[in-house]
């Protein structure tokens, strides 16, 4: 886990992970919503999924590109991320949180 962020309200958390998926493919940068009493499962973001792909985003320590969520209030979530970033999962909504995007390049 890279980072969790929690709701204002300390029921949910937006939890930033990374993920290698093998020797074939770049390390992913993944985003879940889950309970602040769960653990983080050994599976894809449910909320947000993305590569470098293949070496066009920047890479971050330790692999993946770079992302970044910060809570709204306890219904909202933004998400920012490169734009050269390879986008394989973004959903809008997710346990009853809003989830925005914002392609950003540092």
């Amino acid at each position: 886990m890279l980072e969790a962020i929690k709701s204002p309200d300390g029921n949910l958390q937006a939890v930033i992970f990374r993920r290698d998926c093998g020797a074939t493919t770049d390390y992913s940068t993944q985003v879940s919503i889950i309970s602040v009493n769960a653990k983080l499962p050994n599976k894809s973001g449910n909320v947000f999924v993305v590569d470098t792909d293949h070496g066009n985003a920047p890479e971050q320590e330790g692999g993946g590109p770079k992302v970044k969520a910060e809570r709204l209030d306890n219904k909202s979530l933004r998400i920012s991320y490169d734009p050269r970033s390879r986008v394989f999962l973004e959903e809008e909504k997710q346990s009853g949180i809003r989830i925005s995007y914002e392609k950003r390049q540092e």
